[in-house]
């Protein structure tokens, strides 16, 4: 019997050590994270659509703890996926309760506008004229089209159903 809580004893201490490493190693990511930066503002077209993800806060999985889930922790979530992902600006698109739905793109560091910025109501936001990048496509892309390594590609994620076109605003029409 004694072996038993023994083994019993040492499983435990393990889980701890292990739960211990989890919460350093998110430490650590959240600590790389601080560069992004996260707001309202549509980025300027030298920045980089990486994707477009839906964070939610890791507690709305867990059974007893899904009451205490909250928007914030799903905005540090999204953080760190951008951060992951190697992008520094995040544009959030909604946030409802536990979750968060944003755009995260790479911009030049100049090109970034500032934290928890956001547009005018009623006022189209336009970012500075920056020079284009090497990779620029030429002719330029038409409206609605974004360059993108070299290449013009729908502006509009998700891409626009059937019928329907992407205007030089990012919306389908």
């Amino acid at each position: 019997m004694m072996r038993r809580s023994g083994y019993a004893v040492m499983s435990v201490l393990l889980g701890i050590a292990i739960l211990g490493c989890g919460a350093e190693d998110k430490q650590a990511r959240l600590a790389a994270a601080s560069h992004v930066v996260m707001g309202r503002v549509e980025p300027p077209p030298v920045c980089r659509l990486v994707m477009s993800y839906m964070a939610r806060d890791p507690k709305a999985y867990a059974p007893f703890a899904a009451l205490a889930a909250n928007s914030e922790d799903a905005l540090r979530e999204l953080r760190l996926k951008a951060s992951d992902s190697g992008a520094n600006y995040v544009v959030i698109d909604f946030v409802a309760g536990p979750s968060a739905q944003g755009r995260l793109y790479a911009c030049p560091p100049a090109a970034i506008p500032p934290e928890g910025a956001v547009p005018a109501v009623g006022v189209m936001v336009v970012a500075p004229a920056m020079p284009p990048p090497p990779d620029a496509c030429k002719p330029a892309c038409s409206p609605g089209y974004a360059c993108v390594d070299g290449t013009c590609v729908s502006a509009c994620n998700p891409p626009c159903a059937a019928g329907k076109q992407c205007g030089a605003d990012r919306v389908c029409h």
